[in-house]
């Protein structure tokens, strides 16, 4: 390369490397979707649009029902979010107020890891009559931590938790 003439071949390269970090960074973005909520299992618009109104009808809902989560309660030590400790199960405990009937109440569930879409599997609550409660069955969940989102859901009216859950390793925020 006589008299410098290297500039040509810098800018070229300079150019090709800017290329390679924006489509690397494409390929990073995707296990981290940007306009995805998963709040009331609606999209982030309809929740944005209609956030007054749902929760006033998550108001009615608690007029008629009390929901009490069965399980014991801790603090994750590097969120300090309050996390649910379960071993075997998770279970809910609905005291109805008024005539409405407690084994009415459908129940949608998903259970995700949190900052990732690649363990969420929907889950089913069973109901049990002689407790009031509705439960499910965790055996098979591996080590660590998770987010429970769940609606309880009766006629026009819901409600929706969105709950941190630890399995074992709970101080360690996995």
């Amino acid at each position: 390369m006589k008299n410098g003439r290297y500039w040509p071949y810098l800018i070229i390269g300079s150019i090709i490397f800017m290329v390679i970090v924006c489509v690397y960074t494409v390929y990073l973005s995707f296990d981290y979707p940007v306009d995805e909520d998963e709040s009331y299992f609606l999209k982030y618009q309809e929740v944005e649009k209609n956030y007054a109104n749902i929760k006033n009808i998550e108001e009615e809902f608690l007029k008629y029902f009390d929901i009490n989560i069965m399980a014991e309660k801790t603090i994750l030590d590097i969120t300090k979010t309050q996390a649910f400790l379960i071993d075997n199960g998770i279970s809910f405990k609905v005291n109805a107020k008024e005539n409405l009937k407690t084994s009415d109440i459908q129940v949608k569930a998903k259970l995700t890891r949190p900052h990732t879409k690649k363990f969420d599997k929907l889950i089913d609550f069973k109901y049990d009559d002689k407790n009031e409660l509705f439960y499910t069955n965790l055996d098979n969940l591996e080590n660590g931590r998770w987010t429970l989102l769940i609606e309880f859901k009766i006629n026009d009216l819901f409600k929706f938790y969105k709950l941190e859950l630890c399995k074992n390793r709970c101080k360690q925020n996995n």
